[in-house]
């Protein structure tokens, strides 16, 4: 009986065929009328701050790629497929989001069909936030999200079945690099490479070295730094990648100048471009974010969705009405065709929204200026708790390219202590490579 209520107020995604509930009682029972399912304790956001999703792009396709198996799955011919959910806020708004999602990658549906069925649903989902400590200013939807991942599709960027799990689950671990594309062959967000072996803390790093045979299969011919200097650029450039600095303070937003020049150098780079700032999250995302507005006319909010799918933390406090307020500057630029993007006297264009944000010098600071060393270590530390740390060499055999997000940890809770000094050599990485970078949106 109980069941079967679930299902009368449930949201029906496929007549009599599939549907999603919030459940306030006990898990309901299979029947046979109805097969039910959950993924609340399976696919979990790992949180930086007070951030709760949207869940990754290997999550979005691991939980299609279940529920199209359950639904070709003979068993679940003749029954009614329920995807049931808690009322906890966060996790309700996350499994409304996956359904959306399969709707969007598996089903072809738009956007704004595959959210249509869950308009009315009360109370409303809770809107997602930025990774930042600071009080949120900007509230992304799960709207916003599905039409990052609808235009994702159609510019052929994700693709259910090209897209590699196991290849980005292993390259975007700390372990491994911490990278993701955010459009497939032409942007990379990594980490700030380190000088060292270790790090500050004692925690094996990724030195540029260790990137070099990974970038090269990948096709990257452009490291673009806007840090301060942590590494000698000579170390990428020995080896035949060209590297360039614009540097502008932690979680600001850049200057007319810097659009400028990073515009035109990467438009004018026939290979990939791998960029990163401090944690690659912030200033990495916003500069490939107005990339993305020009050449791609894509929506600065559903490119906000799109690259958190891509990359969870990525673009922080002003820098989101920024890239909302850049939006038409950027899609007037990609319909002019102009190198660099026009730097107007308008004053409602680009100059005008440049100094709307407030431009910092070199070394002002803001509530956001140490974003990049507090998000690197909350992301360390979450997965040097959630499991032993593997040596960063190890084989594939070492480390599961399955292994899910774990809850970051309290920020009282004291990091866990660095593994014991090892030899500082560094073994060769390519052995680490599984299919490779350049795979993970083309496996076949």
């Amino acid at each position: 009986m109980a069941a079967e209520r679930d299902i009368q107020d449930a949201v029906e995604v496929i007549p009599d065929r599939l549907y999603w509930a919030a459940v306030h009682a006990a898990p309901p029972r299979n029947t046979e009328q109805a097969h039910y399912f959950s993924i609340d304790t399976e696919l979990v956001y790992e949180p930086f701050f007070a951030d709760f999703g949207p869940l990754n792009l290997a999550m979005i396709y691991t939980y299609s790629k279940m529920l199209e198996a359950k639904m070709a799955d003979p068993k679940f011919a003749d029954k009614r497929i329920v995807h049931y959910t808690t009322h906890e806020p966060k996790k309700r708004t996350n499994a409304a989001c996956l359904m959306c999602a399969y709707q969007v990658a598996s089903l072809g549906r738009s956007a704004e069909m595959a959210y249509e069925p869950f308009r009315n649903v009360y109370p409303p989902f809770l809107p997602y936030r930025d990774a930042s400590c600071g009080i949120c200013t900007f509230q992304l939807t799960i709207m916003d999200c599905m039409q990052g991942l609808e235009a994702s599709l159609r510019h052929r960027w994700f693709d259910l079945n090209r897209f590699d799990v196991s290849s980005y689950n292993f390259f975007e671990k700390v372990e491994n690099g911490d990278m993701n594309w955010i459009i497939p062959d032409k942007f990379l967000a990594f980490v700030g490479p380190s000088p060292s072996p270790t790090d500050a803390d004692g925690f094996p790093a990724f030195m540029p070295e260790d990137y070099v045979p990974i970038f090269k299969e990948a096709g990257i011919g452009l490291i673009c730094r806007l840090n301060k200097k942590q590494y000698d650029r000579q170390r990428f450039i020995d080896h035949g990648i060209k590297h360039v600095d614009l540097y502008f303070l932690d979680g600001s937003c850049p200057s007319r100048d810097i659009i400028s020049k990073f515009l035109h150098i990467v438009e004018n780079e026939p290979g990939g471009v791998a960029v990163h700032c401090k944690a690659g999250l912030g200033r990495t995302g916003t500069l490939i974010g107005l990339y993305a507005m020009k050449h791609y006319h894509f929506p600065a909010r559903a490119f906000i969705g799109w690259i958190r799918i891509c990359r969870p933390g990525s673009i922080l406090g002003p820098q989101q009405q920024f890239l909302v307020d850049m939006q038409n500057d950027m899609f007037q630029a990609g319909s002019a065709r102009r190198i660099p993007c026009p730097l107007s006297n308008d004053p409602n264009g680009i100059n005008h929204q440049i100094e709307k944000h407030g431009l910092l010098q070199d070394e002002e600071e803001t509530e956001y200026s140490q974003e990049g060393d507090r998000l690197c270590r909350v992301k360390r530390n979450a997965r040097t708790a959630a499991q032993p740390r593997q040596g960063a060499a190890a084989g594939v055999g070492g480390i599961d390219p399955q292994a899910r997000r774990n809850p970051a940890p309290a920020r009282h809770v004291p990091p866990p202590a660095p593994p014991a000094p090892t030899n500082q050599e560094r073994p060769e990485r390519a052995s680490i490579i599984p299919r490779g970078l350049r795979g993970i949106f083309s496996s076949k």
